[in-house]
């Protein structure tokens, strides 16, 4: 079971790196993807979230697909399949500590994360700066869809980019709206993120 969506690299992209062609079932929330899917010989394509009657009718076709490696699902196994597949309710605040007190900052009015050596900063629209105890890789699992990490030091808020100018070198700059009208380079690695998220 393969998301389409994934941090750093999509799940078609994962598909064309391996030496074999496993049975794939895609599993996400856009149904966009569903021809792509297919023409990749996937098994199935499933919208999240996924009912268990119809992932089922999934594992059916795995079962016939399969032929003499066929698996055994028991029921059990298919609730913890279709717990995993669940959507992860999101966040709404993130907590920072402010000397002997814990703030609890909202999403809506974080601007972007940022990592200065060893550690991580949320920055609001307002321009205050916080100390969090999260890595980048970590508020990537725990932020929604519109945070997207667009170089390797910054996660932004994408709902308050009001600019994007392209830079040298595929990258770009984007312009916040934010007290200070924050500008942030995209780094060239994670180029193809921001032109999925703004559908360049």
């Amino acid at each position: 079971f393969l998301d389409v969506e994934m941090p750093g690299m999509n799940g078609f992209e994962m598909l064309s790196q391996l030496s074999y062609v496993p049975m794939v079932v895609f599993a996400t929330a856009f149904d966009e993807y569903a021809i792509r899917a297919f023409e990749e010989n996937s098994i199935d394509y499933l919208l999240k979230p996924i009912e268990r009657e119809r992932l089922e009718i999934t594992v059916q076709k795995l079962r016939k697909n399969q032929g003499a490696r066929t698996a055994v699902f028991d029921n059990g196994q298919l609730l913890k399949l279709l717990e995993s597949l669940k959507p992860k309710p999101e966040i709404v605040s993130i907590s920072v500590k402010t000397g002997d007190r814990i703030t609890f900052v909202r999403l809506t009015e974080v601007s972007h994360f940022e990592a200065e050596d060893k550690y991580t900063f949320l920055v609001t629209s307002e321009g205050k700066k916080y100390l969090t105890e999260y890595t980048l890789t970590v508020l990537e699992e725990k932020l929604p869809a519109w945070f997207v990490r667009v170089s390797r030091s910054v996660i932004v808020n994408s709902q308050l980019i009001r600019e994007i100018q392209k830079h040298f070198g595929g990258k770009y700059i984007l312009h916040l709206q934010t007290k200070g009208n924050t500008k942030i380079e995209t780094g060239l690695k994670y180029a193809d993120n921001v032109r999925q998220m703004m559908r360049l």
